[in-house]
């Protein structure tokens, strides 16, 4: 069973991608990188659900999964918003 919801993600190169956020904290997020060009240290924007677009960093990159850090922390009401966007897969 995988739990996810999607999100726009914006590079320096200007381009934006749907992702899938795989785990979500108020410091920052795991996502699935497959469909963004991205390296550690890389400075990025995300949008996500019924939020405006935050800046965030690449702290570590494992596989197909990368690991992103808000410039600014979450509040913990809008963390609870997000995980209620959250799908299960194969419930």
């Amino acid at each position: 069973m995988r739990k996810y919801f999607t999100a726009q993600c914006r590079t320096r190169r200007g381009g934006v991608h749907e992702v899938r956020v795989l785990d979500i904290s108020t410091a920052g997020l795991m996502v699935d990188k497959r469909a963004v060009q991205m390296e550690e240290g890389d400075r990025l924007l995300i949008k996500l659900p019924g939020l405006a677009w935050l800046p965030l960093s690449v702290l570590w990159i494992e596989d197909a999964r990368a690991g992103l850090l808000f410039e600014e922390p979450l509040y913990a009401a809008v963390l609870e918003h997000l995980q209620q966007c959250i799908v299960v897969e194969g419930a």
